[in-house]
């Protein structure tokens, strides 16, 4: 029992090893008018900046065929936003 249990803990981090490689591989660069195909967004990552300045985030999403990917793109860093 304990090596079937075993074997499929192994299966199973194979297989998500596989596909952390398979999102790094589906990764591209926004460009101005890019046509998206995003079914639904999994993260966005906007890394931390000390002063208001343009930054690249990154997105993680599934498209319509169901294949995780990845999009890189510019936006403002979380210190630009104004309280008022």
């Amino acid at each position: 029992m304990k090596l079937n249990s075993l074997i499929a803990c192994a299966g199973l981090l194979a297989t998500l090893g596989s596909a952390s490689i398979a999102q790094a591989d589906n990764t591209e660069t926004y460009r101005y008018g890019m046509a998206l195909d995003i079914d639904k967004v999994l993260s966005i990552e906007v890394p931390a900046a000390p002063y208001c300045t343009v930054v690249t985030a990154h997105m993680t999403y599934v498209d319509s065929r169901g294949e995780v990917r990845g999009l890189d793109y510019q936006t403002q860093a979380e210190a630009c936003e104004v309280s008022g």
